[in-house]
């Protein structure tokens, strides 16, 4: 993003698929934001943090904010207001959930449901929180030590977030359960199921080895009877999300889920390959990835490096 020299704006360059463009926040756009907390600048910079979602940082002397609006063209089940509407009150919904049982959160200082704003769009307004976020941390530590205290302190929060109980599966707002039929993946073995057929199909398309679809395929169904999930209550679906993260030739081969199963207790190796065998992405890695993830046998074999990162053992194994 490019700031435009003598004017009082910072836009976003680039295209995004769909109806209604590519957004952008003007540092104009970021002080009305900010004005209608009570937070006066004369001095405001705005960066663009990321797309689909879209995440802008708004910087003050003050502090700074994070602005986000739901952007990804995948979303199927209403058009871009109401969808962002609701994805602005199940975001403010789940930090109030987690302070409301003593959890650290990050604070929300504005929620926009409407398109009555300078982004024209339902949006999300957070303070920024001090500090780095996990996975850089863990890259940065000295040693051994530090990296498993630093684990140790994310397991035990992650774990009592997942000791949360939901009076109900699905998506939740605010005022409690949003109603409808509509299902996302996570939310039912059925709608489970159905999203993976549709990335199995885009494996196919992308001229992934048919046989190692197959393969996965067959393993995903013999696992269906023993999987139950709710958006709110799967805690493998997060787990698994880190883990991509983690299993990266930059922590050179850190076996990161010994510390993280001492404090959060050892999953089911067969369910947590499920889940890791319906993410991922590109033929050629895919191939590489269900290969691995089809044959591992133990964690060390399940989470090495090279199952998830093909290409990076090897750095790995020389850092």
């Amino acid at each position: 993003m490019e700031p435009d020299a003598g004017a009082d704006t910072c836009r976003v360059a680039g295209d995004l698929r769909g109806d209604q463009g590519e957004p952008g926040l003007s540092v104009a756009g970021a002080r009305a934001l900010l004005g209608r907390v009570g937070v006066r600048s004369g001095d405001v910079r705005v960066s663009l943090v990321k797309r689909h979602n879209h995440v802008w940082r708004i910087g003050t002397p003050g502090g700074a904010y994070f602005v986000k609006a739901w952007t990804k063209d995948w979303y199927d089940w209403a058009d871009a207001l109401t969808t962002g509407a609701l994805n602005a009150d199940h975001e403010a919904a789940a930090y109030q959930l987690l302070a409301a049982r003593g959890l650290a959160v990050p604070e929300v200082v504005a929620v926009d449901q409407t398109a009555g704003n300078p982004l024209g769009r339902p949006l999300l307004v957070t303070r920024e929180l001090a500090g780095s976020p996990f996975p850089e941390a863990l890259a940065q530590a000295g040693d051994a030590g530090e990296r498993h205290a630093l684990v140790r302190a994310v397991v035990a929060y992650q774990a009592r977030m997942h000791g949360i109980v939901m009076a109900a599966p699905g998506y939740f707002g605010r005022q409690g359960p949003f109603g409808g039929d509509w299902e996302h993946g996570f939310q039912s073995a059925r709608a489970y199921y159905r999203a993976m057929e549709i990335w199995w199909r885009a494996d196919e398309e992308a001229g992934a080895d048919p046989e190692l679809v197959a393969a996965a395929r067959a393993s995903a169904g013999r696992m269906r009877p023993r999987v139950e999930v709710a958006l709110g209550g799967w805690p493998l679906l997060d787990v698994a999300g880190i883990a991509f993260d983690l299993s990266h030739p930059r922590f050179g081969g850190y076996r990161w889920w010994r510390p993280w199963f001492e404090g959060y207790g050892e999953p089911d190796i067969d369910l947590f390959r499920l889940v890791l065998l319906s993410t991922g992405s590109g033929a050629a890695r895919r191939d590489t990835m269900l290969r691995r993830l089809l044959a591992g046998g133990t964690w060390d074999e399940l989470l090495d490096v090279s199952a998830l990162h093909p290409g990076g053992g090897r750095a790995a194994r020389r850092r």
